[in-house]
Order: C-alpha cells, then sequence, then structure tokens
C-alpha cells in the first residue's frame, strides 16, 4: 500500500529508544519479536493496523512504564511475560481478539495505576490477583467476555477512582 509503514525486525538496533510512539492507521504487519531488543524502552504507544500477537518478547522491556495498544486486532492471548515488567504503570489495551484470559502473572504488576482492557474478547475469570493491585485507580475490563463473582476483596482497592466492569458476566 503506497504511503504505509510496516515495523521492520531492525527496529532492536533502536537500542537507546526510550519511547515509542506510532498512531497511524498506514502501520500496517505485526508487532516484531526483536522488539524485546528495546531493553530501554519506557513508553510503547501502538496504534493503528497492526495484526498478530504480542510477542512474548515483550516480557524483556524492563524498564516499561507504559504500554498502550489500541485500533487493531491482536489474537491470541496477553502473554504471561507481562508479568515481568514490574514497573509498568499504565496498561491500556483496547480492540482485539484475545482468545485467552487475564494472565495471572499480572500480580506482579504492582506499581500499576492505570488498567483497561477493553472490547478485547477476554474470556475466563479475573484472577483473585488482580485485587490486590492496591495502586490501581483506573480499572475497566468493559466489553469483554468475563464471568464469575466480583469479590468483597475489591474493596481493598482504597485508591481506585473509576471501576468499569459492564458488558460482562460478572455477578
Amino acid at each position: 500500500m503506497p504511503g504505509s509503514l510496516e515495523l521492520s525486525d531492525n527496529i532492536q538496533n533502536l537500542v537507546n529508544l526510550t519511547s515509542l510512539k506510532i498512531t497511524s492507521d498506514n502501520v500496517l504487519g505485526t508487532i516484531p519479536t526483536s522488539i524485546g531488543e528495546l531493553v530501554n524502552l519506557q513508553d510503547l504507544v501502538l496504534v493503528g493496523n497492526l495484526n498478530g500477537t504480542i510477542p512474548t518478547e515483550i516480557g524483556n522491556l524492563k524498564a516499561l512504564i507504559s504500554i498502550h495498544l489500541s485500533g487493531y486486532e491482536l489474537v491470541s492471548s496477553i502473554p504471561s511475560e507481562i508479568g515481568n515488567l514490574v514497573n509498568l504503570q499504565y496498561i491500556y489495551l483496547s480492540g482485539h481478539q484475545f482468545d485467552g484470559s487475564i494472565p495471572d502473572e499480572m500480580k506482579y504488576l504492582t506499581q500499576l495505576n492505570f488498567l483497561e482492557i477493553e472490547a478485547s474478547q477476554l474470556g475466563g475469570t479475573i484472577p483473585s490477583t488482580i485485587w490486590t493491585l492496591n495502586k490501581l485507580e483506573t480499572l475497566s475490563f468493559y466489553s469483554n467476555k468475563l464471568s464469575g463473582t466480583i469479590p468483597r476483596s475489591l474493596e481493598g482497592l482504597t485508591s481506585l477512582k473509576k471501576l468499569n466492569l459492564n458488558v460482562n458476566n460478572l455477578s
């Protein structure tokens, strides 16, 4: 397609990169596995027409503070390696076709204050460990396929300012 950009495996050569923001419908292809080589990356924003999966190599980005992936259809599941990103404060994933559930490894994201995974076909139950992330100010699993009950331990999220669990099968 004329005027389009594809993320290349050569992205690994940008070893000093701390912020990668691409927001364009003209970005095509997949998230390359070589993104895991960007060990200094703190901010990852990809909004556009990418497809494929979130590579497990994303777990190598230990400096990552913020991840925003939206506007395209990632498939498969959220990799458990996301639990390696212990400095994460912000996660926004929206508009995907995930076939899995919320990884229990998210319990290691104790610095997280913003977690929105919306309209992404997530199934299963919300892991009980999510309710222990006491720095959360925003929590939204809007419009997924989650089921189960909302536990009383939700009351322990004393920093919580926004909670959206609508359009799921929760009780």
